[in-house]
């Protein structure tokens, strides 16, 4: 009952007790508390009893007669490991709320990269359009142009004809315009 209420590190039991067995405390305890580490110290040591013990992740099993400096020993190891066992726990649910924040910066920065992406794909659509635009006013510029310089060239050569035969003309040339006005 006791075992229920508080937290114990490591619980050292006897396989034989009044009322309840080793096993049978021990396995109430770990549906509790499954970060108990147990230890078992009995005279009644078997085979069976000690597959049992390894079976159900007892830290360690000594039989009658133990000499007490080993126990000592042994309790000083399983403490030690129950201390590194919760600073792993710690460090893993550290880990996993550094991985949480990490996993959120990854979002919103994939976030951040898909409206930028998409930010760009609407410039490169913008400047397609315009390129497309540009190349379209340049195509008729280039038409104008190449009319202008047939339109020239047809001047010149009515500007040279009409000096040429102006020149060469034996008789005299007036010019009027459409009201008869020279």
């Amino acid at each position: 009952e006791k075992a229920l209420k508080t937290t114990f590190d490591l619980v050292i039991t006897d396989l034989k007790m009044p009322g309840m067995s080793g096993f049978e405390m021990l396995k109430s305890i770990k549906k509790e508390k499954p970060d108990t580490l147990f230890m078992i110290i009995t005279g009644h040591g078997n085979l069976s009893s000690a597959v049992e013990a390894l079976e159900a992740e007892v830290y360690h099993f000594i039989t009658k007669p133990y000499d007490m400096d080993k126990v000592e020993t042994i309790v000083a190891q399983a403490l030690e490991k129950k201390s590194i066992l919760q600073k792993n726990k710690e460090l893993m649910i550290e880990l996993k709320e550094a991985k949480a924040r990490l996993e959120e910066k990854v979002l919103e920065r994939t976030e951040q990269l898909r409206n930028q992406l998409s930010i760009n794909m609407n410039l490169i659509e913008l400047t397609k359009k315009q390129n497309q635009e540009l190349f379209q006013k340049n195509v008729m510029l280039e038409e104008k142009q190449q009319k202008l310089e047939e339109a020239y060239q047809n001047l010149q050569e009515t500007k040279f004809f009409l000096e040429h035969v102006v020149d060469h003309y034996p008789f005299a040339i007036i010019l009027t315009n459409e009201n008869g006005i020279i």
